[in-house]
């Protein structure tokens, strides 16, 4: 299954409602794991329900995956929604019992980035999910930070750093 496609079918049910947006996200990131996408990757996709910027970043062993998407409805020049999301691949069930993300941002608390925790199994591929949306203002505080750590029970998580030129190339994608 090509990664255009997928971007598409993430494009329309990101139309269809925030629920959808999970089940969207997942099949992005299965896709892009069992694909081996490496590094991150800037999309601009167009659909008849509107367009988006994203970055897709698959998790990777050991470390987090990070996906942001800024999503534009039909004849609008500035986006109508941002979503976050970051995805840990694995066979155990790491985060079951932590149901929200504490952000830092260079060492200091983050406003709070409201995130809902989700899990999917696809075949040999297991992906524990948080997902929020998120304003402009708070993507550019992540964007423009040297460090970003997420606290998730006991276990800190930093976001790699090709993945916050990630969240910069989507910001400088939608100026608008």
């Amino acid at each position: 299954m090509s990664r255009f496609f997928v971007a598409c079918a993430l494009a329309q049910c990101l139309h269809k409602g925030y629920r959808l947006i999970y089940r969207a996200l997942y099949l992005v990131l299965a896709c892009a794991t069992a694909t081996s996408l490496v590094a991150g990757e800037l999309r601009h996709e167009q659909t008849e329900d509107g367009s988006h910027v994203a970055w897709y970043s698959p998790p990777k062993p050991g470390e987090a995956g990070l996906t942001a998407i800024a999503r534009y409805e039909p004849d609008r020049q500035r986006p109508s929604l941002y979503i976050l999301q970051l995805s840990f691949a694995g066979g155990a069930h790491r985060f079951a019992d932590c149901k929200r993300a504490f952000w830092r941002v260079d060492g200091q608390p983050a406003p709070q980035i409201a995130t809902h925790y989700s899990q999917r199994t696809t075949g040999a591929v297991h992906l524990e999910l948080f997902t929020g949306q998120l304003s402009r203002e708070q993507l550019q505080r992540l964007a423009s930070a040297t460090t970003v750590e997420v606290q998730l029970c006991t276990e800190k998580v930093a976001v790699a750093a090709d993945d916050l030129n990630g969240l910069k190339q989507v910001l400088a994608a939608t100026r608008g």
